[in-house]
């Protein structure tokens, strides 16, 4: 295992034989572990180690725990480690020294006093490796068969003669897990794919979300569905058939989902890409291309694969309060869908002034956090009730 690796532990301490104690510790609690005895050394490993959890003493001959706790709060910005403090200082100390890591939006998880005892460290180390050791994909199935796995839907408005109204949603899968709680899609969909467990996660995704499009149907709020679709199921030929068995069985009309496709996912054999994707639109499925706007070829996907729709890139959409080049950029995209005969949705509408500008540019739909941010069925059935009043500014609905 590398030690780029989630589990790298960093013992600094300058006491070796503690140091060499605690490092035995580490090992036999599962980590890869690294020692630092001095300030330079605690620099450099810290640099080169990229640790999940510090175990920090707060008196080194050469640096003290403030400097300490400064320099973790400056050279881990964007990855910051847990910490653990451990020293003989008094009780007061170790809780300054604690409320000082915090307030450097540290994460430290106690301030322990010296000497401590070693079965009780090994325990604590146990339990946080447990916690952030690598998901597995024997973690997945067990997710997908115990429905682990929830969606959440983000409303999408669309425009009408007189109004924005709301005329579908996004799944989006979350991971309920039993020990680690809510995680989100960044924090799994990697080991999803390095385990190719992309199709069986896609079809739980669909087969979830359109029960409660056909649950939503029956009881006459009659949404739309978009879902991202993954580069496995772009190229699998039998998806079309067990997606038709499933809409069929929830009664959910195909022209009501619309699939989400990026750039990439379309990339590989192009006669079989084709024949998946004019299989689901001669079905009556919609299609975007997702992402438009920063790709490398979309101009040439938009003309030569059965696309229904584009979907302006979030990145695009957050620059055009700012940027007169992205809101020429954004104008000339919507212009382009429409000459085109395809619908063209913003994603990533932040701020009013985005909405404001996204309307008289006449894009189609609209979809961001200013609107509302994911939310559960339940809330998202509230949410269009409410929208549908006109009585609220769209920022009085965002969900927390």
């Amino acid at each position: 295992m590398s030690l780029s690796a989630r589990n790298v532990l960093l013992v600094v301490d300058d006491d070796p034989e503690l140091l060499a104690l605690i490092a035995a510790i580490g090992k036999r609690s599962g980590y890869d572990v690294v020692t630092a005895d001095s300030g330079a050394a605690f620099r450099h490993a810290v640099a080169q180690s990229h640790p999940a959890l510090v175990i920090l003493d707060l008196q080194m001959s050469d640096m003290d725990g403030v400097e300490g706790l400064r320099h973790l709060a400056t050279a881990t910005s964007s990855n910051r480690p847990d910490v653990l403090i451990l020293s003989g200082m008094d009780h007061k100390v170790l809780a300054s020294a604690r409320q000082f890591g915090l307030s450097l939006g540290l994460n430290i998880l106690d301030a322990l006093q010296k000497p401590v005892r070693m079965q009780e460290l090994e325990t604590y180390l146990r339990k946080f490796n447990g916690e952030h050791a690598p998901l597995t994909g024997d973690e997945f199935r067990r997710a997908i068969a115990e429905y682990e796995l929830v969606l959440h839907y983000q409303p999408i408005l669309q425009r009408t003669e007189s109004a924005w109204v709301v005329s579908a949603v996004e799944a989006l899968v979350r991971w309920q897990h039993p020990e680690r709680g809510l995680l989100y899609p960044a924090q799994f969909l990697p080991m999803v794919e390095r385990e190719n467990l992309m199709l069986e996660m896609t079809d739980y995704v669909l087969t979830e979300s359109l029960r409660q499009i056909g649950h939503w149907h029956m009881n006459g709020l009659q949404l739309g569905l978009a879902v991202n679709l993954a580069a496995h199921n772009v190229t699998d030929l039998h998806f079309p058939d067990r997606l038709s068995q499933v809409l069929r069985e929830y009664s959910v009309p195909p022209a009501f989902l619309c699939f989400e496709v990026t750039e990439a996912a379309a990339v590989g054999d192009q006669d079989v890409v084709m024949d998946s994707f004019a299989r689901l639109r001669v079905r009556g499925v919609e299609l975007a291309l997702d992402d438009f706007g920063i790709g490398t070829s979309s101009l040439t996907q938009l003309y030569k694969m059965p696309y229904s729709s584009i979907k302006v890139d979030h990145t695009l959409v957050a620059e055009m309060t700012t940027s007169q080049q992205a809101r020429t950029v954004v104008a000339a995209l919507v212009e382009l869908g429409h000459k085109l005969s395809l619908g063209v949705c913003a994603e990533g509408v932040e701020t009013q002034a985005a909405f404001d500008r996204l309307d008289r540019m006449g894009c189609d739909r609209l979809q961001g956090d200013y609107i509302s941010k994911p939310v559960t069925a339940a809330e998202l059935e509230i949410f269009a009730n409410v929208w549908g009043t006109g009585r609220v500014e769209p920022s009085a609905l965002m969900a927390g």
